[in-house]
């Protein structure tokens, strides 16, 4: 039996919300790069720094949250392809959910905050 990259795909459980969440990720990648114009030099990221220079980042990283997440649902899709036990799968799927709704959240406050548009 050949395995094939299609074949893999095929049989992930919740394909389409996988590749929603993936696709609101790579959105968001896309839109802090495509505003970086709008946005200063550094921002506000590490919120859970000391008060001050500390939180900054260059705007490069905003998009740190956006990637964390695509590797979030990376890992968490191998594990629903590896358990068999449905409750799991959908905790899994919660947590894709999860991380891409939060990181999304953080972005866009972010860019809203900072942002001249």
């Amino acid at each position: 039996m050949k395995i094939t990259l299609q074949s893999i795909i095929t049989t992930i459980p919740f394909k389409k919300i996988i590749i929603g969440s993936l696709l609101v990720n790579l959105t968001v990648v896309v839109l802090v790069f495509a505003t970086k114009n709008s946005l200063p030099p550094v921002v506000p990221l590490l919120y859970g720094l000391p008060q001050g220079q500390d939180q900054l980042v260059n705007t490069n990283f905003l998009v740190m949250p956006a990637i964390f997440s695509i590797a979030i649902i990376a890992a968490n899709t191998l594990l629903i392809k590896i358990v068999d036990n449905d409750f799991i799968q959908k905790v899994f799927l919660g947590l894709i959910i999860t991380s891409t709704s939060l990181s999304t959240i953080a972005i866009i406050r972010v860019m809203l905050l900072v942002g001249s548009f």
